[in-house]
């Protein structure tokens, strides 16, 4: 198995979300959007505040690619929405993400960046279909990171960590950065990167987000946003 995130910039919800930059929709799990359904229909979990909720609500009666979207439930400071969406590029990208490939879902986000999926594949060959299909269909398509899950063994918690947090995570943990006292300085660790203290310390606290953040995906109240 192998886990991938990536970007696609769509047309859909980009008017939407145009005023609203710190919004982050996330797709609720185990829904089967197209199923019976003449209008693809999508329930997105909304994190923000009230400022950012009603513009947003009153940007995507504006935006040409959404028919509709109703506000189903609130919990804490999040939304629960269901949109209809008119056109049919989000049952062309669901089709060539999940339904044409054994592939599964772990996370999606929508922002003013783009859709950004997190997604578990049998192998690398199923990620090459899914860019060579979306390259065909005008899509604009970003690969952040892949990873292969070890076989026969839990998969341990490595989150989307690029190639330079990985290292400095590991080098942190050998050189006891985590134990209590420590025995090495960010200082000193900072400079065997040859980076200064403040971009050690950013690249660490990065490392350790993404780490928490797969750890904690399987919870349904998750919802996650990248500073």
């Amino acid at each position: 198995m192998i886990t991938a995130t990536f970007t696609v910039q769509l047309p859909l919800f980009r008017q939407a979300l145009s005023d609203t930059p710190n919004l982050v929709l996330t797709i609720d799990s185990g829904q089967f959007p197209f199923v019976g359904e003449t209008d693809a229909k999508l329930l997105v979990w909304a994190a923000g505040d009230e400022t950012d909720f009603e513009q947003f609500e009153a940007d995507a009666k504006e935006d040409p690619t959404v028919a509709g979207l109703t506000l189903l439930t609130t919990q804490n400071s999040q939304r629960l929405y269901r949109v209809n969406f008119r056109q049919n590029e989000l049952k062309e990208l669901f089709s060539t993400l999940f339904y044409d490939h054994d592939t599964l879902l772990v996370r999606g986000t929508i922002t003013q960046n783009g859709w950004e999926f997190k997604f578990r594949a049998l192998d690398r060959s199923a990620l090459s279909t899914i860019h060579d299909t979306l390259q065909e269909q005008n899509a604009s398509f970003h690969i952040h990171t892949i990873r292969s899950n070890p076989k026969d063994q839990e998969q341990p918690f490595l989150g989307d960590l690029s190639e330079d947090q990985f290292q400095a995570l590991k080098v942190a943990v050998e050189r006891g950065y985590f134990e209590v006292p420590r025995k090495v300085t960010q200082a000193e660790l900072a400079d065997e990167f040859e980076i200064s203290s403040q971009a050690f310390s950013e690249r660490l606290r990065r490392a350790a987000g993404a780490v928490l953040a797969d750890l904690f995906d399987d919870s349904p109240d998750h919802i996650e946003a990248e500073e």
